[in-house]
């Protein structure tokens, strides 16, 4: 379950997205060569500016279904699918994920003492379309257990955070189907 909730983007999270919104031009050039991949969608930088200028945060508030892991190809850091119910299914990947400026200390300790295993309430400040994650709190002490290890051979890179349809009971074919949608939207604009 979900509620989503906006409010006005502060100065420091503009500040963190503005270096994302308008790179350098060889990350620029990069980041636009990595969103071509077809096992890689990363933000574009059409979706960090539009982020930026339109100045809204959103506010995921979430209690969990099912959670569930992602194998690492690289270092890219943690991989979580996070069952939202409603045919939902939220990523989150990145070494972010172990930041305490971002995600709130008390999970980060939650987490470290149980192994494989995230809140079952929570919320998760973003940005709208390049899904930059800004703050995950508010963990409750009650944890999920990861009951489904993607491999990753299965898996689509998606970049920090992104909501797509689908359910633990398909979740690799859900994955691929979502990826498919983004290279095809992608494509037309």
């Amino acid at each position: 379950m979900v509620a989503i909730q906006t409010r006005a983007i502060t100065d420091d999270e503009r500040k963190r997205l503005k270096k994302y919104a308008f790179p350098n031009p060889l990350s620029g050039w990069l980041s636009d060569k990595l969103a071509s991949s077809p096992k890689s969608i990363p933000a574009t930088r059409r979706e960090y500016r539009r982020d930026y200028e339109r100045g809204v945060v959103e506010a995921l508030e979430i209690e969990a279904v099912a959670f569930g892991t992602g194998e690492e190809w690289n270092d890219e850091g943690p991989i979580y699918f996070i069952d939202l119910g409603e045919n939902k299914i939220l990523w989150l990947c990145g070494q972010w994920l172990f930041d305490p400026t971002v995600v709130d200390k008390r999970i980060l300790d939650l987490t470290d003492t149980e192994e494989n295993s995230w809140p079952k309430r929570f919320t998760v400040e973003r940005a709208l379309e390049s899904g930059l994650v800004f703050r995950i709190f508010g963990g409750s002490e009650e944890l999920i257990r990861s009951t489904n290890l993607v491999q990753h051979k299965d898996i689509y890179y998606l970049g920090d955070s992104r909501v797509f349809e689908g359910t633990f009971l398909s979740l690799e074919s859900d994955l691929a189907r979502a990826a498919e949608n983004f290279h095809s939207w992608a494509s037309k604009q």
